[in-house]
């Protein structure tokens, strides 16, 4: 680590990349600790405002059980410990890597003279980033969203990943334009930072909505957090009332299926490639719908599976498949048949 003083004029009398009190005559080690300091309980606490400000706006505009704010504050704690990025020799590791990973690059990048009194690794790059840089890796931005969610489905809440997604889109949720808020809060701390709230909290991108069910089971995955399934009866029960059909009716099949069939799908799963767990609330639905009222369709319904396992068939083998007519429509009625025997 070096400090390049060349361009550091007699008229500076303060630091140039942070507001502490303490000036150039100050001990460079304690210089480097405040910096490292400074830089990551920004990130760390800016981000906290923002899975606040979600937590509040969940409550507020969804109707979510105001118990989600200590959930969720109790899982962001035990996250972020997880992480690591409060160990001790988290920023002397953080420089150590990018010189290690950035060997190839000529050392002694160019800086604006403003960038002369920050800290920099031995190729010049500016040390404010990399731990930026690092934090940012470590507990991505869109992991105040994946913790909302998360304090959402320990909580029972019908919540679901889509709704997250749809509430950062329409600015309902705060998380695109969290930083104007985070700015206003940071600038009674400090005058004077080299990194805007607008660049830290920015963010470059929307999660898609399948990858956010995984995040939130890393998330719970890494504080070794037992979650339960999904809430099916709330989410089941939500999704009739959208479609207008009766509740109570089609809702006690329901849940008998999946009392007796309990399919994994409805844990949260860390497999972004998985179908999302909504996904098989709706096929149960389904299934309920049409052993209430009586919707088997003669078997029409299952001999087009029968036809498209035919068509894909064919396209990667050149023999047929004689038992198709009898293969899956006949262990899906079989299963249906049970189903109806021992619910209806």
């Amino acid at each position: 680590m070096k400090i390049d003083e060349a361009a550091a004029g007699d008229e500076l009398s303060g630091p140039l990349d942070f507001g502490f009190t303490m000036g150039y005559e100050a001990d460079d080690e304690a210089r480097y600790k405040c910096t490292y300091n400074e830089v990551r309980m920004r990130y760390v606490m800016g981000i906290q405002l923002m899975l606040e400000m979600q937590c509040k706006a969940l409550v507020e505009s969804f109707g979510v059980t105001p118990l989600i704010c200590g959930l969720a504050s109790s899982i962001w704690l035990r996250f972020v410990a997880a992480s690591q990025v409060f160990d001790d020799d988290w920023a002397d590791n953080a420089i150590s890597e990018s010189e290690v990973r950035n060997s190839g690059l000529p050392e002694d990048i160019e800086h604006p003279p403003r960038f002369y009194r920050e800290f920099r690794n031995s190729h010049g790059e500016r040390a404010i980033m990399i731990w930026y840089k690092s934090l940012r890796k470590m507990i991505p931005l869109s992991s105040s969203l994946a913790v909302s969610y998360l304090a959402c489905h320990v909580a029972r809440e019908s919540v679901l990943s889509t709704d997250i997604l749809k509430g950062t889109l329409e600015g309902k949720l705060p998380y695109l334009a969290a930083f104007t808020e985070i700015e206003k809060l940071f600038a009674s701390h400090s005058n004077v930072f080299p990194l805007s709230a607008n660049f830290m909290f920015r963010p470059s991108e929307v999660v898609p909505v399948q990858k956010l069910q995984a995040m939130a089971a890393q998330v719970a995955d890494t504080i070794g957090l037992e979650l339960p399934p999904v809430n099916f009866h709330a989410i089941a029960s939500r999704y009739l009332k959208q479609m207008s059909l009766p509740v109570e009716k089609i809702l006690h099949h329901a849940d008998r299926v999946v009392d007796w069939s309990m399919p994994a799908e409805l844990w949260l799963s860390v497999n972004e490639s998985r179908l999302p767990s909504r996904i098989y609330v709706m096929a149960v639905l389904i299934v309920s719908i049409r052993i209430v009222y009586n919707i088997h369709g003669f078997g029409v319904w299952e001999k087009s599976l029968c036809n498209h396992e035919r068509r894909f068939d064919s396209k990667v083998s050149s023999q047929p498949r004689s038992e198709c007519s009898g293969g899956a429509r006949k262990f899906f009625l079989r299963g249906q048949n049970y189903i109806i025997k021992h619910l209806g």
